[in-house]
């Protein structure tokens, strides 16, 4: 009897690590598909994962449920064995590289000026009565951009106030 079990045991174990291997592969077989035919990120900036098709220079769009179902479809007419959730499980991943188009915009800007002040020109755009609003914002927004770079992480989490004045509409307050 007890050598029964043991088989049965040893045949069990064969069966579950035959099945392990074919789940990797199925795995694999979907990275390597949607690898294949898509170009994916997930943008940090917004919290979405983006895509387009592989080697398009098309735009990104933003992966919804739709977009998520038609790629599962495909992916299975083209002998996948996987699901949307199998899609959403990839594209909620690591295997998605992030990118956050804030950092690039920035990176791209360094070295670069064409001499004229952009932020004194993004300031203007609020309403205010305060002669010395735009100093204060120029201030604020160098920090702004500066903790987001990483530059300045020594005075990043300390509370000040920055800027403190009435618009025509209402009491903005900058901390």
């Amino acid at each position: 009897m007890k050598s029964k079990n043991l088989k049965n045991i040893k045949a069990e174990n064969q069966r579950n690590r035959q099945s392990e291997r074919l789940k990797n592969d199925i795995t694999r077989r979907l990275l390597n598909y949607l690898e294949r035919k898509y170009e994916m990120r997930f943008n940090t900036a917004l919290g979405c994962t983006e895509a387009r098709k592989a080697g398009s220079n098309e735009p990104f769009v933003a992966v919804d449920e739709r977009m998520r179902n038609t790629i599962a479809i495909k992916a299975r007419l083209d002998g996948i064995d996987a699901w949307d959730k199998d899609i959403r499980r990839y594209m909620e991943s690591d295997f998605v590289k992030a990118f956050n188009p804030v950092d690039i915009f920035l990176e791209g800007l360094r070295g670069r000026w064409d001499g004229k002040n952009h932020i004194e020109m993004l300031a203007d755009c609020v309403p205010n009565d305060n002669a010395r609003w735009a100093e204060w914002f120029h201030t604020w927004f160098l920090a702004m951009v500066a903790q987001w770079l990483g530059l300045n992480i020594s005075h990043g989490n300390r509370c000040g106030t920055v800027a403190h004045f009435t618009t025509r509409l209402s009491e903005v307050y900058f901390l």
